[in-house]
């Protein structure tokens, strides 16, 4: 995920150079995470200086569709994004850009197999 053929694909989708060259330890910008039915994250947004993309990659094989832990973001004009966090599917954002905040909903107990896992991975430019 942090392969020069990637970033320049990412560059080239975000119109933007990304690239590690100033990031102290760049492995620290990509983090595995796993959500339980207690768990969620409250609406927070991911935008630092220089940080340009934010990337999702959902691991959650045979996911049922109502079992919560949807991603939310504010999107434009306060109309709501809700993206559920289907297995392999992989959601690109710019982090400034308006309607970027965002949460994740908490899972339904009664319906979740279990657990809400997904790769996070932050992307800067010089």
């Amino acid at each position: 995920m942090r392969s020069k053929e990637f970033m320049a694909v990412l560059s080239r989708i975000f119109n933007v150079t990304i690239t590690d060259i100033n990031v102290a330890t760049p492995g620290i910008n990509t983090n595995f995470f796993r959500l339980g039915a207690k768990d969620f994250v409250k609406q927070h947004a991911d935008d630092s200086p220089g940080r340009e993309i934010c990337m999702l990659l959902y691991l959650n094989k045979d996911w049922n569709i109502n079992s919560g832990g949807e991603l939310v973001f504010i999107g434009k004009d306060d109309k709501q994004v809700s993206i559920a966090p289907l297995y392999n599917r992989c959601v690109l954002f710019d982090p400034s850009s308006i309607g970027s905040e965002h949460w994740v909903k908490m899972l339904n107990s009664q319906e979740s197999i279990g657990y809400r896992y997904n790769v996070v991975s932050w992307y800067w430019s010089e």
